[in-house]
């Protein structure tokens, strides 16, 4: 393990018109696949995991071995939704106590911003993202941003 930043996946590079060649990883493991569901596909998760799967997908960012940061993300965004509903319900303040659900909601948003940063899906990555194909990039602001 190196000190300093996290290297940026040459996918990201290439988006950006950063590549260079003589600094690209040559012993780079190749996308092997995309992992399978675990989600039943109406369901919030499944939702959820299909979207950023077609996410990654076009920018050659998924690969099987993402399924268990996809799948915590995917299970912490349905948290999140099921305990907004619940504090929308019952609001936060139950008696003079703050509403349990509320600190359950914070962690799993908490947790939904670490899944994305470890995948790649965070706002300001992709602020900084330069599409050399602007259908693409329109594509992904409109997903993502609109």
């Amino acid at each position: 393990m190196t000190a300093g930043r996290p290297r940026v996946p040459d996918a990201i590079k290439i988006a950006r018109g950063t590549l260079r060649k003589d600094r690209q990883n040559k012993n780079k493991p190749k996308v092997q696949g995309i992992p399978k569901r675990p989600f039943p596909a109406r369901s919030i998760e499944g939702k959820k995991w299909d979207e950023v799967v077609d996410g990654l997908q076009r920018l050659g960012l998924i690969d099987e071995i993402d399924g268990t940061n996809l799948e915590g993300l995917c299970i912490c965004y349905g948290l999140a939704v099921n305990s907004q509903k619940m504090l929308d319900e019952e609001g936060y303040v139950t008696g003079a106590n703050l509403n349990p659900w509320y600190k359950i909601n914070a962690e799993a948003w908490a947790r939904i911003r670490m899944y994305s940063n470890d995948l790649g899906l965070s706002h300001l990555g992709r602020q900084r993202l330069e599409a050399k194909n602007p259908t693409m990039q329109e594509e992904m602001e409109s997903k993502y941003l609109g």
